[in-house]
């Protein structure tokens, strides 16, 4: 019993701490991995010099015309993201399908060439295009990764004390 309860002590004080560093420097690297890969490249305004776009919303450009696996799999792939990603308040997702046919008021891209960008262009907050995609089925689970990354967190809301009296 004196064996077992020496060992249980040394598993509680010594595995579990090691365990969980582990997997929290695991998870820290993946974001520092992920981080460096998402380096901004340009600003939208440096291709679009007509475009007005608004900081503080991430934006998922899609252009189906440069997809490698055709516009049906892009198509699906923009109904995905506006499915799984309907509660997110600061995120736009724009076809250049759909841009002709949008309100000008509406579409920030108007003034935009869409053979400036590939098939898919993740763009940040501040309008840093961060990540260019070819638009191969591949390609989508690396953008939902990078969304995760670039997305800024939404904030929680505070618990209030109401002071009745």
């Amino acid at each position: 019993m004196k064996n077992f309860n020496k060992i249980l002590v040394f598993f509680l004080l010594a595995i579990v701490p090691l365990g969980s560093w582990y997997y929290l420097r695991s998870g820290l690297d993946y974001r520092k991995n992920a981080l460096e890969e998402l380096r901004a490249k340009y600003h939208v305004k440096d291709k679009c010099k007509e475009s007005t776009y608004p900081n503080g919303f991430t934006t998922v450009l899609l252009d189906p015309s440069k997809s490698k696996d055709g516009r049906d799999a892009l198509k699906m792939f923009k109904e995905v993201l506006e499915k799984e990603f309907d509660d997110v308040p600061k995120l736009h997702i724009y076809s250049t399908d759909l841009m002709q046919n949008e309100d000008s008021n509406k579409n920030m891209f108007v003034g935009c060439n869409s053979s400036e960008f590939q098939a898919i262009t993740l763009i940040d907050t501040s309008g840093q295009v961060r990540m260019e995609y070819d638009g191969s089925e591949a390609s989508f689970g690396k953008v939902i990764e990078h969304m995760a990354v670039v997305l800024p967190r939404q904030e929680e809301k505070d618990i209030s004390q109401k002071n009745y009296k």
